[in-house]
């Protein structure tokens, strides 16, 4: 995926809702009525009920659960308070002191990129971890849930994860498709993870025919001081290998800081699962099919979107609006094009709908065009004329506009 600026978390939130999840992950609501055409539909995760801990082991924190929950409470609303107020004393006050590493990540996730409207964060239940630990099971904007970490410091609760040193050295396990990279600390989902990206393997398989045949690099990550000076922007991503490295998908486990929120019904292996099978098949695209039509954006997150199985909520959204993003701009100068194939130019706001466009556009070839291999013709007849509008007639016999006519009056039957 690529990076786009972000906006507040009020804000994707809501946009999550149309089309896609934190940090550019794939869409979570199917459009009502959509066919399905991706992957095996994903477990459904069983209703996790908090865990039932014996009053002893609160007492190694020095305080009961009632008086941990309400400290870690306070914690907390005086976090959402200093971001609604850009009051970057009192936020760092929330912040483990010690890690610094950690530190600067939320500030700059939050507080610098973030800031604003910013929704209330509620303690639903705790869990006891290592190292002094507790984990915060917590709800934001009613139907979304997030896992985070905190410790005693000074008789107050602040948010914090493990450091590298805490962690240890990583485990090493191999698969025939996966070299999985793990830390004991995460040895509670770890197993659910490894399963997740094999199962995201087959899915793009199933969808487009074939993956790559190589040996793929999986670190799942527990904590963001695995790689402290990486800015993560999504809770999976692929990075493509160079001469001496491996091609390798990065994991943030789902009870860590970065991961981000999830839908609380489904749980956070939906979530995983979906953004799993896009991140794979940006290596599939790139590994498997020479990175083919890659000079359109619209091509290579649309496509991961489709394969993902991503929503056209967003889509539909744009169309019920009278906001479409045209997939070229033909009015524009080269400089200033502002369409689904240079999503780097779009507001922070667009971006989410042009994700979920660019899909809608996938589909529509494969509905109306002849499949998926439709989708590679066309992508075949851009690398050579690098013009999406001279390479639609020679990909289907008509002319760029008779194709976004086509596209439009699709996208309309299916938003009614």
């Amino acid at each position: 995926m690529k990076t786009f600026p972000r906006l507040s978390l009020l804000a994707l939130l809501l946009a999550s809702l149309a089309c896609t999840t934190l940090m550019g992950a794939p869409a979570i609501t199917p459009l009502p009525g959509q066919p399905t055409r991706v992957a095996p539909t994903p477990p459904i995760p069983a209703t996790v009920a908090p865990p039932t801990v014996e009053p002893s082991v609160w007492e190694s924190y020095g305080q009961s659960e009632v008086e941990i929950m309400e400290g870690i409470q306070t914690t907390l609303d005086k976090f959402v308070r200093a971001i609604e107020t850009s009051n970057e004393e009192s936020f760092i006050a929330t912040l483990d002191p010690d890690n610094l590493a950690f530190r600067r990540f939320v500030k700059t996730r939050y507080l610098t990129d973030g800031g604003g409207s910013f929704p209330d964060l509620v303690v639903e239940y705790l869990t006891p971890r290592e190292l002094g630990l507790v984990q915060a099971h917590l709800r934001i904007a009613d139907d979304w849930a997030m896992d985070w970490q905190f410790r005693l410091v000074e008789g107050r609760w602040v948010i914090a994860e493990p450091t590298r040193e805490q962690l240890g050295e990583p485990e090493e396990t191999t698969t025939d498709q996966f070299q999985f990279r793990t830390y004991a600390w995460a040895d509670e989902v770890n197993p659910e993870i490894m399963e997740l990206m094999v199962e995201a393997r087959a899915a793009v398989l199933k969808v487009l025919g074939k993956v790559p045949t190589e040996t793929f690099v999986v670190n799942i990550r527990p904590a963001y001081s695995v790689t402290p000076f990486e800015d993560p922007n999504s809770i999976a991503f692929f990075i493509a290998g160079t001469s001496t490295q491996p091609d390798r998908i990065e994991i943030f486990a789902p009870h860590s800081l970065a991961f981000g929120y999830y839908l609380e019904a489904d749980g956070w292996q939906v979530e995983l699962r979906r953004t799993l099978v896009h991140e794979f098949t940006h290596a599939t695209h790139q590994r498997s099919f020479d990175d083919s039509g890659s000079l359109n954006d619209w091509m290579v997150e649309g496509l991961a979107e489709y394969v993902s199985g991503g929503s056209l909520e967003g889509a539909c959204d744009a169309w019920q609006a009278d906001r479409v993003i045209p997939i070229v701009d033909t009015e524009s100068s080269v400089v200033k094009k502002r369409d689904l194939g240079h999503f780097d130019r779009l507001e922070a706001d667009e971006v989410w709908t042009a994700y979920s466009l660019g899909n809608s556009v996938v589909a529509y070839i494969a509905d109306e065009h002849g499949g998926v291999e439709a989708f590679w013709k066309l992508a075949a007849e851009v690398d050579k004329v690098s013009n999406l509008e001279k390479a639609i007639p020679q990909a289907f016999g008509i002319t760029y506009k008779e194709f976004d006519t086509g596209w439009r009056k699709w996208l309309e039957q299916r938003c009614q």
